[in-house]
């Protein structure tokens, strides 16, 4: 019986992913937009903070934080997508995000495309939903400093041809606060 244990165990770790799901985005490779060099670190629950290719300047610092992950439906066949959103770091003031679509290719995970978000409260993502095969994607909005968003303004957008295109108009929501009153 403990061998039967054990052997299961051991199928069931070397096993491929089957779905969207069954990837680890917390444990994953990504190539994030704020370097523009192509660097691609891997987060370790989440995060990698520290220096890529082996430098140790100010031009080689990276902090990658997978923020979420959310899943559903953004095509017509029966396979899930999804959107991992990260915020991207390289030693500055500015925090920038994107939002990461992947489906599954052949087992494995897949990039679709990549929506841009913000820095902080100039066009951060603050949320994001997947609802009736389309993605919303709620953007920080501000008049003043990228500390304190003032409004989150929601675009809508549809997945066509590996690109996400904005459809309807984009609703605002005043954020209630020191700076909203």
């Amino acid at each position: 019986m403990r061998t039967g244990i054990i052997a299961s165990l051991l199928i069931a770790g070397s096993v491929t992913a089957h779905t969207i799901r069954d990837v680890d985005f917390l444990n994953f490779t990504y190539t994030p937009s704020c370097r523009s060099d192509g660097t691609a670190v891997r987060v370790h629950n989440g995060v990698f903070y520290g220096h890529t290719n082996g430098g140790s300047d100010a031009y080689d610092f990276l902090d990658l934080v997978v923020d979420r992950v959310v899943y559903g439906h953004l095509t017509h066949d029966s396979e899930e997508q999804a959107v991992v959103v990260t915020r991207c770091n390289t030693g500055g003031t500015g925090d920038w995000c994107e939002a990461l679509v992947y489906d599954m290719r052949q087992g494995r995970p897949a990039l679709v495309t990549t929506l841009p978000g913000g820095d902080r409260a100039d066009g951060g993502i603050a949320s994001v939903l997947i609802k009736n095969g389309l993605l919303q994607v709620g953007y920080y909005g501000t008049s003043g400093g990228m500390c304190c968003p003032e409004w989150i303004d929601t675009a809508t957008y549809r997945l066509v041809d590996r690109r996400l295109v904005e459809v309807g108009r984009r609703v605002r929501k005043a954020l209630e606060g020191e700076r909203g009153r």
